[in-house]
């Protein structure tokens, strides 16, 4: 298979791609269980994730794929949110961290 574009996606976007390709044909072993777990565990649908993630890049420059972590993962603590930052190498206010984390509560 060759891969002709790649873009970061959220889970709620994931979720609307394979449901979509479910209604062509079957999923394969490993789109089916992501599937059903997103069915399962999935915290947005995709309005509210893409809005959600506009909010968050109004905070500040996050690069889209970290922003698209933060609202897939929902930090409803700082601390939270900092790991996340963190791993990602990105540094936010106080102020910043705070606004972020008032998305989700």
């Amino acid at each position: 298979m060759k891969v002709l574009s790649s873009e970061p996606a959220s889970l709620a976007r994931v979720k609307d791609i394979l449901k979509a390709r479910k209604k062509v044909g079957d999923l394969g072993y490993e789109q089916e269980a992501v599937f059903e777990h997103l069915e399962v565990f999935l915290k947005h649908s995709t309005k509210e994730s893409e809005k959600l993630l506009k909010d968050v890049l109004k905070i500040n420059e996050i690069p889209l794929e970290t922003a698209i972590k933060i609202v897939d993962l929902t930090p409803k603590t700082p601390d939270t949110l900092k790991a996340i930052m963190l791993k990602d190498n990105v540094e936010l206010s106080d102020e910043e961290i705070s606004a972020i984390v008032k998305l989700f509560k």
